[in-house]
């Protein structure tokens, strides 16, 4: 039975988009796969470094993806991103599949596939790179896909594959809380504010506020709860004169404001 990893917006730590691109918060379009039984957690593993970089000729650009991808021995992992720009751009597709090999030398032959699909007006242009290398542990190989685009990986070895599995859970799911307690500081302080402008108590209004916070230009949207995806919005409610998250608690309280 297959093992999926589901990442999020907030993890960081898994798959890191420019700030000129929100990470999708569909479960799909951010998802490792890691194949395997359970009790193929005890073999060794690789811990697969990818950079998505953006060229101007023959310097780099920027990073535009930076994901983690975390692979069982000679055995193929995936990871979706989808980039949704703020800017009225192109929206960026991303998938990056893999396969290390830990070899007797000790060398780790990785072979790499990277698609990426770029969309702008219903254009859409497809990028696609596909090469097998033999790298030392931690050494990094960068690869042209096109004049625009290049991609970087950097393998290393994982003796417990099941621990480090158990400290990516722990790590995103820490950065998924920070991320919450993030969105109900904003939440928080423009519910203050419209209660201010508005001469109203806590009292006055129940969870549809968040919607006339929205409306009345307090804030942009209804955030989705980070790890939750699409629907989560629905987390937060409204609990005396500040936004609480059913899910991942409340904002403590030295940071409500």
């Amino acid at each position: 039975e297959a093992m999926h990893i589901i990442a999020s917006a907030a993890g960081a730590e898994v798959a890191n988009i420019d700030d000129r691109y929100t990470v999708a918060p569909r479960e799909e379009l951010a998802k490792m796969q890691m194949n395997g039984k359970e009790s193929s957690q005890e073999k060794k593993g690789v811990l697969l470094n990818v950079r998505l970089v953006e060229m101007n000729g023959t310097k780099e650009k920027r990073t535009v993806a930076a994901p983690r991808v975390l692979a069982i021995n000679e055995q193929q992992a995936s990871i979706k991103i989808g980039g949704q720009p703020k800017d009225g751009g192109e929206t960026m597709d991303i998938e990056i599949k893999a396969k290390p090999v830990i070899e007797a030398d000790g060398l780790i032959k990785v072979s790499l596939d990277c698609n990426v699909v770029l969309t702008k007006d219903e254009h859409i242009n497809q990028q696609r790179k596909s090469f097998t290398v033999r790298l030392r542990d931690g050494k990094t190989f960068k690869q042209r896909m096109s004049q625009k685009y290049a991609v970087e990986v950097k393998p290393m070895i994982i003796e417990n594959i099941s621990q480090a599995h158990q400290e990516m859970k722990a790590k995103k799911e820490r950065a998924r809380r920070r991320a919450c307690f993030a969105n109900q500081k904003v939440m928080t302080q423009a519910l203050y504010l419209y209660l201010n402008d508005n001469g109203l108590k806590a009292s006055d209004v129940d969870n549809t506020v968040l919607k006339k916070l929205v409306a009345e230009g307090y804030l942009t949207s209804v955030p989705t709860d980070p790890g939750f995806g699409k629907g989560s919005e629905s987390h937060y409610k409204i609990k005396g004169n500040r936004v609480v998250c059913t899910q991942h608690g409340s904002l403590p309280a030295d940071n409500k404001r």
